[in-house]
């Protein structure tokens, strides 16, 4: 009882500061650790532990509603779909396509998008076939090392150093509505998924990593701030690290994560069989408002893909 108390208390500093230094165990989904804390709680249980079973039973299930966000996603599923607008509705559809598999991208077709940001995406020639068969003359795509955008209107690429093109691409999009938007898609570095917590070198391998994805997101957040304020801005992709993590603060507060505020049912997107964490996801500026969220299970992608949908502020 005396572990499982100690350990809830510890688990929720770590994932409410999230440092560095225990990047190892907030990789980790919420509920992993919930579930070991009820196992933990159980152990201690006897006739005569009852209430405090039950208070510490009842600290987890608090961990678990602050620092998930499944339950208010589930909660949000069995509500009716908020009705879209289509004069003010724009869809995004996000992908890894699993190392450039053709048949993966093309899936995205399905869920009639106006934007696509794909990762790990096919070559140029076939991003290029795709954005044809999407939108015809009416589309624009941008093609990059792993990320590629593909949209309904004019994409106007933004220039970026060959450094930071390995990770992310960025455009200028104008809709054929008129509305402006300023689109990237991304991949961040791939963290190590060691489990070996034993291990000195596994804690050391998940706090390399988050220093090299911050310095990431500093670079894409010093593209951001060259974006005129009043524009309207969507960035997605396969970011590589949980919902939640410390990474995204260089995103807040000019933008902020779509999927909890209208996400709908399991929004985990890896592995596609089993989805245990959201590293795939989807951020917008004020001026997008999102109503309809949800991560899609994939026939040839070992990631789901992310679905949203967007209304224009009218404010």
């Amino acid at each position: 009882m005396a572990v499982s108390t100690l350990l809830c208390l510890g688990l929720s500093l770590c994932y409410w500061l999230r440092p560095d230094a225990f990047a190892a165990v907030t990789i980790f989904p919420v509920g992993c650790w919930f579930f070991l804390g009820l196992l933990l709680t159980a152990f201690g249980w006897n006739r005569t532990q009852g209430n405090r079973v039950r208070s510490v039973s009842a600290m987890w299930l608090l961990f678990l509603l602050i620092f998930a966000d499944e339950p208010r996603s589930l909660l949000r599923a069995l509500l009716p779909p908020v009705t879209k607008d289509v004069t003010r509705h724009l869809r995004v559809v996000s992908l890894n396509c699993s190392a450039g598999d053709l048949v993966a991208a093309e899936e995205v077709a399905k869920w009639r998008p106006d934007v696509v940001l794909l990762q790990e995406s096919p070559s140029r020639a076939d991003v290029e076939r795709l954005a044809r068969t999407l939108f015809g003359e009416k589309g624009g795509f941008l093609w990059g090392v792993d990320g590629s955008i593909i949209a309904r209107g004019k994409l106007t690429p933004r220039p970026l150093p060959p450094s930071l093109r390995n990770y992310f691409v960025q455009a200028h999009l104008q809709l054929p509505q008129g509305q402006e938007v300023e689109v990237l898609s991304l991949r961040l570095m791939t963290p190590p998924f060691r489990i070996d917590l034993w291990s000195p070198d596994c804690w050391e391998a998940y706090r390399h990593n988050r220093h090299l994805q911050r310095s990431q997101m500093r670079a894409i957040k010093e593209q951001l701030d060259a974006v005129p304020r009043e524009r309207a801005i969507i960035i997605g992709g396969d970011f590589n690290a949980p919902q939640g993590d410390a990474i995204f603060g260089a995103l807040r507060p000019r933008l902020r994560d779509s999927f909890p505020h209208a996400g709908r049912g399991w929004g985990n997107t890896i592995i596609n069989d089993f989805p245990a964490l959201r590293i795939d996801q989807i951020w917008a500026s004020e001026a997008l408002q999102p109503r309809n969220m949800r991560a899609c299970k994939t026939q040839n992608s070992d990631h789901r893909a992310v679905v949203a949908d967007f209304l224009w502020s009218t404010g």
